[in-house]
């Protein structure tokens, strides 16, 4: 498994239209794929089309230790996993 993070403290770098690139590549060659995604704007999530589900069905089940991952419904494309992100962060 490799882990790819994308950080930059300045909001406009191009985190999420890089992220979501790389990710939608990766899939497409037939790599598993999981984003998660940690911004409270959640615009990857929109991105993609996914409306900012209910909790704890959000990137916020990974800040409670209660809730198992497996648990938490991740929204599937071929290859290409998102965990929506949640305005709560």
């Amino acid at each position: 498994m490799i882990v790819l993070a994308v950080c930059n403290h300045k909001g406009g770098s191009g985190k999420t239209t890089s992220t979501i690139n790389v990710a939608a590549a990766l899939g497409l060659s037939g790599f598993r794929t999981l984003v998660v995604d940690l911004d409270p704007q959640g615009f990857l999530t929109r991105m993609v089309g996914l409306p900012e589900p209910p909790e704890p069905a959000s990137s916020l089940a990974l800040f409670d230790p209660q809730v198992r991952l497996d648990q938490v419904p991740v929204q599937a494309r071929k290859n290409f996993d998102v965990l929506p992100a949640s305005s709560t962060l």
